[in-house]
């Protein structure tokens, strides 16, 4: 199963709100259906998750798994 991981979706703070990484997204998961990609994946880092959520639901990303990551100063 060929899957496409996106990386980083990221939106300059001026353009924020205005369905700019929803668009950019889409564009790219329709992309990569095209080019023969069966599914997509990607991670959200929690801090960031409640704004990020909605955009990854809009474009019908669904919460699969939850994964915990550690660090350690020193």
């Amino acid at each position: 199963m060929r899957e496409l991981y996106v990386d980083y979706v990221g939106t300059l703070s001026e353009l924020r709100g205005r369905g700019v990484a929803t668009a950019l997204l889409g564009h790219t998961l329709a992309h990569a259906r095209d080019a023969g990609f069966e599914r997509s994946a990607l991670s959200v880092d929690t801090d960031n998750a409640h704004s990020a959520v909605g955009i990854y639901e809009r474009c019908g990303y669904e919460v699969a798994d939850t994964y915990y990551g550690y660090v350690l100063p020193i």
